[in-house]
């Protein structure tokens, strides 16, 4: 780990070897209905068939018009129809005619305007305008777009989206395949969470009445033991891969065995795309996976980020299948998956993303000893104010700061301090709500 790479170099690194693997980020794709396709990748562009709309139609209920017979004030025509949503008129309108129209409805041919109902008197078989009418009041073929222009951009496909698409005649798409994710957490000192999260009786009040709090904090101090912790790990990575859009699958906790550790690593590469490990994978006497990897036939891209937390990140290649090692601290684990896997598991799917950002500025000043690290700290980003609120943390073991934030800030290479005000970018982790 003493060639710890910049961020930035692995993340490129990465993606760079993904293009290699897969025919340059070509996945492979499988075609779903469009009610099943909310959150999946649309790794192409998608042109549309059709014109919008494929004809002139009414913008709005009113009367559409041909050219008066004469000037006269206020202007008025004899009506000699209707014409309602997915009707069409037989015939062109003839000087001084219109005909009812309703909002959607194919201009007639021979239309020159077409006149809300609010600005309009009807008198018998004739029809009077009170006012002006604006061209607003229809909308020409072909307005919203044409046939052969691009319609979507390569995307996760939003419901939004699949209206779009919906919109232009689509009634199914080409998503990409989710890659496969599998996830374990390793370590003696890690037991499985039991406990349940209930409002028992108690709606309206604190979450849980003092006696239940008692009575876990007793089962908790006596499992526990001292010596052991919760694992956080297993259950963050797999529902992040899951955000992410990966199918992700927790296949529990691993002992430090090296022999048992070796067993798993061999077998479970083989089904899946993505292999994930956290703990184990620094310079301690049980971290093993380094030496693991390297005699399964792994190459090892890198071992060792310039980056805080999660400085003994390990990344490793074998038959086009990527094994991350993780550090075992669950900020630590958090970040990196954030900054590494979650670009790396869109690649895999043909996907170039880049995190969002978004501009604030800082409530108070920020200041490090160490700048040979980049560094990302978890902050409330208030997004009415627009104000960056830095949140009290204590490294990278603090795993309740992330219930606090909803966005990361990053303090790159050679910077020690950030003053109260200045502008820095936000990475949301959360929605801004």
């Amino acid at each position: 780990m003493n060639d710890a790479i910049h961020p930035d170099e692995a993340i490129n690194l990465l993606l760079d070897t993904i293009d290699r693997l897969t025919h340059r980020g070509q996945p492979s794709c499988e075609v779903l209905p469009l009610e099943e396709a909310l959150g999946r990748v649309l790794p192409y562009p998608v042109y549309s068939p059709i014109d919008q709309p494929p004809f002139p139609k009414a913008a709005m209920d009113g009367y559409a018009h041909a050219a008066p017979e004469e000037s006269s004030q206020p202007p008025s025509f004899r009506v000699v129809g209707t014409v309602g949503a997915g009707e069409r008129f037989p015939r062109p309108l003839a000087s001084g005619e219109a005909v009812r129209i309703m909002t959607g409805a194919p201009l007639p041919e021979g239309t020159v305007g077409v006149q809300r109902v609010e600005w309009t008197r009807r008198e018998g078989e004739r029809v009077y305008f009170t006012r002006p009418e604006t061209a607003s009041n229809r909308i020409a073929a072909g307005e919203n777009g044409r046939a052969e222009e691009l319609l979507l951009t390569p995307r996760i496909l939003q419901s939004q989206d699949l209206g779009v698409l919906a919109a232009a005649g689509y009634r199914s798409v080409g998503v990409s395949k989710r890659p496969k994710v599998a996830i374990f957490s390793t370590g003696d000192e890690i037991k499985a969470p039991r406990f349940t999260v209930s409002r028992l009786d108690t709606m309206g009040r604190d979450l849980l009445p003092s006696k239940a709090i008692a009575d876990l904090i007793q089962q908790a101090t006596e499992e526990l033991d001292g010596r052991y912790i919760y694992d956080s790990n297993g259950y963050q990575l797999t529902t992040h891969a899951l955000s992410a859009g990966a199918q992700a699958q927790f296949l529990g906790i691993l002992p430090d065995r090296p022999e048992l550790l070796t067993a798993r690593v061999a077998e479970t590469i083989e089904d899946y795309d993505v292999l994930i490990l956290s703990g184990g994978v620094s310079m301690g006497d049980y971290d093993y996976l380094p030496r693991i990897v390297g005699d399964l036939g792994f190459t090892i891209l890198f071992h060792g980020l310039a980056m805080r937390p999660g400085k003994p990140t390990l990344c490793a290649i074998r038959a086009g299948k990527i094994l991350f090692g993780l550090p075992g601290n669950p900020l630590s684990t958090f970040v990196n998956f954030e900054v590494l896997i979650r670009p790396v598991v869109y690649r895999l799917m043909g996907l170039h993303w880049e995190a969002p950002r978004v501009r604030g500025t800082l409530t108070e000043d920020l200041r490090r000893k160490g700048t040979d690290r980049v560094e990302f700290l978890p902050v409330w980003f208030d997004y009415e104010q627009q104000q960056v609120v830095p949140l009290p943390y204590h490294g990278s073991s603090m795993i309740t700061v992330l219930a606090k934030a909803n966005g990361l800030i990053r303090m790159d290479v050679g910077v020690s301090h950030l003053p109260k005000g200045a502008a820095v970018y936000v990475r949301p982790i959360r929605p801004f709500y």
